[in-house]
């Protein structure tokens, strides 16, 4: 027992000067770009990256939409169409593609999300007609169809396991997946008078309704849960969703009086939209809005990234109003459209705002994606303005569009920009996506030209327009900012042991590895369970004493302390 206590202690002082040496480091210089990568394409060819995700090992996936002949490494798609999508397996610690895979090749589909579980790949977006994934064809409308799509990684290769289309015969897309154990949850927009999701339908309440649906990955195939809606005569989309345990975030807009179920938002305007942002609660075979809330003015304004940290929730986009409203907070516009993001308390009930920030210059700003490792939050997006204040950093502009990357403090009432940096070319360049792995800040989109990230240059000259992903190393705030899995998820009995003891994962915490470590920090004994499960720990042949289980389920973690007698 000393031993171990010594070594927690050890642990926890080295954690400290770790902190300390990097926090002093991050307030002495912001962090710069540090690796950047190309999607290469021939001539006359286009490819961007739209969308990403991280598993367990670090690996990057990566979607997006191409035409012509791209290459990834030693793979080379080549597609017939526009906008032909791809998924996409990069490895950043070998600095290879491991493989890459288009969608179809005779048919259009655009990637808009993308999802990772353990081996399981989720994509989702919209067709044009029909469409061939693998051995799996889902037929076409006349008109533009959603798509949800689940492939299996086996290491070298991937393969479409199933897919279920979404929508009738006007537009219908998706812009949002989450996934949680086996339930793939998926947001959007209809234009059809009517939409079928399994045995429930959705009817249109007016040129668009924004949508949330739960899929049953059974495996081989997947069914509908349920489905929900947001009622407008005017028009709402929901373009981002998140979810921790029973509790499904959703964010998007709405223009007219919007219903989420026993709640009605008022339109700030007769002809464009607000922000919207509302939680649902996951009853396993039905859903029911618990609260919805708005923000905004008179313009147009709109959510498109959200993320969830306990009763934290971050939510972020754009708005174009002269006056944007936050619950109490009120921020008067920087320009023609300015890049925000909020932070809302979910305190059960209802949720409220906390603080809000907004980004940006004379021009257009907004953010595409959004990251958090409490207490820092991270955003993606673009900027036109010659000077785009982010706080106190200005970002004088490189051309058209740039792409940028930022970090935000929350400090509980109120946020703060931290840093940002922004990288281009004389053209059009976009940042569409942010992940984060381990102390990287991973960020996609697309570039034209021969756009810097800080020191590094990426394509050639010319104009033609090419996927990237590019890494920013934040230490300083990663390192030592643990995502932690909520009070009461996993249980671990009996403690003390002899020969085996029970590790159990409560309602809504997903498939997780378990990792049994000794007082010296080695590693005993790994295994995997399902979600929702209890998982029996193989004591056999361990020394009595002190020991750690640590628990990783859904990119967050939790150790427990096991007495072994």
């Amino acid at each position: 027992m000393k031993h171990f206590f010594s070594f927690s202690i050890w642990c926890r002082w080295v954690a400290l000067g770790m902190l300390v040496l990097l926090g002093a480091t991050a307030r002495a210089q912001a962090p710069d770009w540090q690796q950047a990568l190309a999607i290469t394409t021939a001539t006359g060819s286009t490819s961007e990256v739209t969308a990403t995700a991280v598993d367990a090992s670090g690996n990057v996936y990566v979607a997006g939409s191409f035409q012509g002949t791209v290459g990834f490494g030693s793979v080379t798609l080549t597609s017939a169409v526009n906008y032909a999508g791809f998924v996409a397996k990069w490895d950043p610690t070998a600095g290879t593609w491991v493989w890459a895979q288009p969608l179809a090749t005779t048919q259009s589909a655009y990637v808009t999300t993308l999802a990772v579980q353990g081996t399981s790949l989720y994509v989702g977006g919209l067709f044009i007609d029909a469409i061939t994934l693998g051995n799996i064809t889902l037929a076409g409308a006349g008109s533009y169809r959603g798509f949800v799509a689940k492939l299996s990684d086996s290491g070298p290769t991937a393969r479409f396991v199933w897919a279920q289309a979404i929508g009738g015969t006007a537009y219908d897309y998706v812009l949002g997946l989450a996934v949680q154990g086996s339930s793939v949850y998926v947001v959007g927009a209809l234009s059809s008078p009517t939409v079928s999701f399994g045995p429930a339908t959705v009817t249109n309440s007016g040129y668009s309704t924004g949508f949330v649906a739960k899929l049953l990955d059974a495996g081989a195939s997947a069914s509908y849960a349920w489905v929900q809606a947001v009622g407008s005569p005017g028009q709402s989309r929901l373009g981002a969703v998140a979810v921790l345990g029973a509790n499904v975030y959703v964010a998007g807009s709405f223009a007219g009086p919007a219903t989420c179920g026993s709640t009605t938002l008022a339109s700030s305007s007769t002809n464009d939209t607000d922000v919207l942002v509302a939680r649902l609660t996951d009853a396993g075979t039905s859903a029911s809005f618990a609260w919805a809330r708005q923000a905004g003015g008179t313009g147009p304004d709109r959510a498109t990234a959200l993320a969830v940290a306990g009763s934290s929730v971050y939510v972020a986009g754009d708005v174009a109003s002269a006056t944007n409203v936050f619950g109490s907070t009120s921020l008067a516009s920087l320009g023609r459209s300015d890049a925000f993001v909020a932070k809302l308390t979910d305190s059960g009930p209802t949720g409220s705002f906390a603080w809000a920030q907004l980004a940006g210059g004379a021009g257009y700003e907004a953010v595409t994606a959004l990251a958090v490792q409490a207490p820092s939050v991270y955003l993606s997006g673009y900027a036109t303005s010659a000077q785009a204040r982010f706080g106190t950093t200005t970002l004088a502009g490189l051309g058209d569009y740039d792409a940028f990357a930022a970090r935000l403090l929350d400090a509980g009432s109120s946020g703060s920009f931290v840093w940002a940096r922004q990288a281009g070319s004389s053209g059009s360049d976009e940042a569409t996506t942010l992940v984060l792995r381990g102390t990287q800040v991973v960020v996609g989109g697309y570039a034209a030209g021969r756009p810097r990230f800080g020191p590094l240059v990426l394509g050639t000259a010319g104009t033609a327009t090419f996927g990237f992903l590019a890494t920013i190393t934040d230490a300083a705030a990663l390192a030592v900012a643990p995502r932690l899995l909520p009070a009461g998820a996993v249980s671990l009995f009996p403690n003390p042991a002899h020969g085996t003891a029970t590790v159990q994962l409560h309602a809504g915490t997903g498939p997780a590895v378990f990792t049994i470590i000794d007082a010296q920090g080695r590693t005993l004994r790994t295994q995997t369970t399902a979600p929702d499960s209890n998982a029996a720990l193989d004591l056999t042949g361990f020394a009595p004493g002190l020991y750690a289980v640590r628990v990783a389920a859904g990119g967050r973690t939790a150790t427990h302390r096991l007495v072994v007698e």
